[in-house]
């Protein structure tokens, strides 16, 4: 008999247990079913096998789940947050095999006598050897004007060794053995231009280089995969700036601008050819922003502070796999989490007594809304939940005269502020059809951040 062909309507989760990443969906007749990808690593022909077994042991009267074929839309994988099973799904767009799903079916081994679960071994040895010598050369070029000059060469080897059993052929046929072996050398040079106008006003430029080095993953589904290593990451820093320090030091301000230009981005990315989650080169950033921070007390008990940041980060090369042979680049997207504003006002109280010092004091943040993916398809509403709007915290700070001891009572967000700090979407695994596909609805698993606390810390110097 053909088996029968159902739709796939609903990402219900993933079963993990197996190396071919099954998954548990909801069909269009309402039904549960364990999916086998059909672009998983074991590949169609493994998908025949089990049609032609099923069926095999079906006729020779072996309780056998039903077997459908199922046809699953690659828009399944909008909304899932892991970027392994996004490959997954967009690579097995159409026609896959399924399976009837038994409720509590994946431990039944525990309570029927079956084979423990299979120990999946991933073993990586690794050696770093790294040597470094630079040079600083400082030179007055005028009473007010000096250069710093700098450099550094840096050379890193890692070496080691990578494992991962075969698991019995579950997961892949045989072992995989690599010695893993690769140097890196980077040029970092850096220069300052500083003025000092006055003894309280100074300026400066600044150029500099860094670098992030190489490295090898630890998963892969052959033995030249392990070997291959990743490319170093690189970023070139510009940044100007001023610096005040006066009227008998009750006024202290500082304000810089910068750019961060990153190169060779090592970033997190499924293979989709192996259905591998690796590190690999394949982004490029600017980051722009300014800051400013100003402390004055304007009488002798009582000191002020305000701050503002300002940040412009957005990438400007950044592939992502779609999982069918194609890249979408995001370029001119926000890197997450970076708020573009961040506002920070503070007071704090404080005198002297014959026992010691006591300060009391406070601050009160704000801090704009940021995106959580790459894409920046977080719904704005979501994004919403990410701002500051009012974080408070409170201080209370008593220091011996000898410094040697110090008590702090202390209380943050106060005012008990409700604000995410990570959210991911979870409509794959609690919408229906209908919701999935209604683009003005949207369900979404937050964390928040920490509600209001209180605490006493009491700190001594040996």
């Amino acid at each position: 008999m053909k088996p029968r062909t159902v739709t796939a309507s609903r990402y219900v989760t993933s079963l993990r247990e197996g190396g071919s990443l099954p998954a548990i969906v909801e069909a269009d007749d309402d039904g549960l079913y364990v999916l086998k990808f059909r672009g998983a690593g074991q590949g169609t022909k493994a998908l025949i096998a089990e049609l032609v077994a099923g069926e095999v042991g079906r006729l020779a009267g072996l309780p056998v789940p039903e077997i459908v074929f199922i046809e699953l839309s690659a828009d399944l994988a909008r909304t899932e947050p892991d970027p392994e099973i996004q490959g997954l799904i967009r690579s097995s767009g159409g026609l896959n095999l399924a399976l009837d799903y038994l409720p509590g079916s994946v431990f039944a081994h525990k309570a029927a006598g079956f084979p423990p679960p299979i120990l999946y071994q991933n073993v990586q040895v690794a050696h770093t050897t790294s040597a470094a010598p630079f040079a600083d050369v400082a030179y007055k070029l005028t009473d007010k004007l000096k250069i710093d000059l700098g450099g550094r060469y840096t050379w890193q080897e890692k070496s080691g060794s990578a494992y991962l059993n075969s698991t019995g052929g579950v997961i892949r046929g045989s072992d995989l053995h690599a010695a893993q072996n690769a140097s890196w050398t980077a040029f970092t040079p850096a220069a300052t231009l500083t003025y000092q106008a006055t003894s309280s006003f100074m300026s400066y430029a600044t150029v500099s280089r860094g670098f992030l080095s190489g490295g090898f993953n630890a998963n892969s589904s052959t033995d030249k995969g392990l070997a291959i290593p990743f490319d170093s990451e690189y970023v070139w820093n510009y940044e100007v700036g001023a610096k005040f320090d006066g009227l008998d030091n009750r006024l202290r301000a500082n304000i810089a601008a910068f750019i961060d230009k990153y190169t060779n981005l090592q970033v997190i990315q499924l293979d989709t050819t192996t259905q591998d989650v690796i590190t690999t080169n394949a982004g490029a950033a600017r980051v722009g922003g300014v800051e400013t921070d100003i402390e004055g007390a304007p009488v002798r008990w009582l000191t002020l502070g305000l701050k503002y940041d300002y940040l412009d980060s957005r990438f400007t090369q950044f592939l992502i796999n779609n999982g069918d042979g194609t890249f979408t680049n995001d370029a001119g997207h926000k890197v997450p989490f970076t708020p573009a504003h961040r506002v920070t006002a503070s007071v704090e109280a404080h005198t002297d007594f014959a026992i010691g010092t006591i300060a009391v004091g406070g601050d009160y943040t704000y801090r704009s809304t940021q995106e959580f993916t790459a894409e920046n398809d977080t719904p704005q509403a979501i994004r919403n939940l990410t701002a500051w709007r009012g974080l408070v915290n409170l201080h209370a700070l008593w220091s011996s005269n000898d410094d040697r001891w110090e008590l702090l009572l202390w209380g943050k967000n106060i005012t008990n502020l409700h604000y995410a700090v990570y959210a991911q979407s979870a409509e794959v695994y609690i919408a229906n059809a209908s919701e999935f596909f209604d683009s003005s609805k949207y369900l979404y698993e937050i964390q928040p951040g920490p509600f209001r606390s209180f605490g006493v810390t009491l700190r001594t110097k040996f």
